[in-house]
């Protein structure tokens, strides 16, 4: 792992007011990733009848992935699979806002070779992307207007590197 081990105590935790954190985790034999998020925290019921909860911590510290495959993966070999914090956030918000934008600027849903994610916010869908994505068409648009970029190329550029931890 390039950054600093990741391991406060529960005390810690409370004490940074942190809400979750951003992952990926990688394959290193195949370089094939996972881009998630995870709560530090999570609610039960004290009791099945009770509508009071209770806010302990959740299982952060082993949790791989909600990819059934990746999972499955991660318990059979885990010395194949690294994982890496990007982003700690003290709100779901960031959490979702940090995790979603990385899906977008690594195109996982056009990569599905590169990465196991295969939806974007539970709404958009690597099996359907096929059939909403079009990619531009030379001489699709009005005559003077200009794409910004050629047409086809958006999805097939280099991903973006990896944000640096300080």
């Amino acid at each position: 792992m390039d950054g600093v081990d990741f391991t406060p105590t529960l005390e810690e935790l409370k004490a940074l007011k942190l809400m979750g954190f951003v992952y990926i985790i990688v394959q290193n034999s195949t370089n094939k990733a996972y881009i998630g998020k995870k709560g530090f925290w999570s609610h039960r019921k004290l009791k099945p009848t009770d509508k009071r909860r209770s806010t302990v911590e959740s299982d952060w510290r082993e949790y791989a992935s909600s990819n059934s495959e990746l999972s499955k993966l991660v318990k059979e070999a885990p010395e194949d699979f690294s994982r890496h914090i990007l982003y700690l956030c003290s709100t779901k918000y960031g959490m979702s806002y940090h995790e979603d934008r990385l899906l977008y600027a690594f195109n996982v849903l056009e990569q599905p070779e590169r990465f196991w994610n295969d939806n974007i916010a539970g709404k958009y869908f690597t099996s359907k992307f096929n059939q909403w994505y079009r990619p531009a068409r030379a001489g699709a648009y009005p005559s003077g207007f200009a794409l910004p970029w050629e047409p086809g190329t958006v999805g097939s550029q280099t991903p973006l590197p990896l944000p640096q931890t300080p």
